[in-house]
């Protein structure tokens, strides 16, 4: 009997490679890093294969195009919030509510501090999403602020609803704020640092609606009466922000918005 050649033989001992059966997740994942680090147009598809070891075609397969990726990692990540917001909940049901709540605000800072790297994509980013795909993600934060406030409201009924939905709201915008900064903590300080910062949001007294607030004038904030450069230029900065998001937003035009030139925004 003839014996096999050499290279049929190397062929055969060669270990067969298998695609991972979670890529796309993987994909997922190391997109909503990279969009969230530094904004959806400047990451590149062939970049974010190159990270996990594929081709750019080979990346195609689970994904059409770029905008289909973000969609998806932007989506994944909202759901997962709402996710650990139902689970949280379920398991307390016939509880107080103020051990509901404070079993839910647990949760939801464990998976901000988990999903720290990617928790803000939806926030700083998803003015790139097309409306149905905004539709849907907004949808989710609205459920989430109303697993705040519906016990709240049960805590503190004097609350009306409109005011315990903002105060569900802040509590959220605060144990997401880890996303927006690098500020470096030891997890279960930063865990102890925002559940208090939520308590604090949580038991606040909100003040009396101001009559004709949507009448304020040329150069007052809503709600607020700027008595400082600083304060407008906050407010200013805010609007430009929610515009273009922190990467295309520039110096010059916060402070041009409020009324100074770029150097004069430093010193405050």
């Amino acid at each position: 009997m003839a014996r096999p050649s050499t290279a049929a033989g190397a062929a055969t001992d060669r270990p067969i490679r298998r695609r991972p059966k979670n890529r796309k997740a993987q994909i997922a994942n190391v997109a909503a890093e990279a969009f969230s680090e530094r904004g959806y147009h400047a990451v590149g598809v062939d970049e974010i294969a190159a990270t996990i070891g594929i081709s750019g075609p080979a990346l195609y397969r689970h994904y059409p195009n770029k905008y289909a990726l973000f969609v998806h990692a932007a989506t994944t990540t909202a759901d997962a919030l709402q996710a650990t917001a139902d689970g949280a909940l379920d398991g307390v049901a016939e509880r107080e509510p103020g051990d509901r709540l404070e079993h839910l605000i647990a949760a939801l800072v464990a998976n901000s501090i988990e999903n720290r790297k990617i928790a803000g994509l939806y926030r700083w980013e998803g003015r790139y999403l097309e409306a149905e795909d905004r539709k849907r993600i907004r949808a989710v934060f609205v459920h989430v602020t109303q697993c705040v406030a519906a016990p709240l409201r049960e805590i503190r009924p004097e609350l009306t609803a409109v005011d315990a939905t903002t105060l569900g709201a802040s509590t959220l915008s605060v144990i997401g704020s880890i996303s927006a900064h690098r500020t470096t903590l030891a997890t279960r300080r930063l865990d102890t640092l925002l559940k208090s910062a939520c308590g604090s949001i949580l038991n606040a007294t909100l003040p009396p609606a101001v009559p004709n607030a949507g009448k304020a004038a040329v150069g007052t904030v809503r709600g607020l009466a700027v008595t400082s450069k600083r304060e407008l230029l906050i407010n200013e900065a805010v609007k430009i922000f929610d515009r273009h998001g922190s990467h295309d937003s520039s110096i010059e035009e916060i402070g041009a918005a409020a009324g100074i030139n770029a150097s004069s925004v430093y010193r405050h």
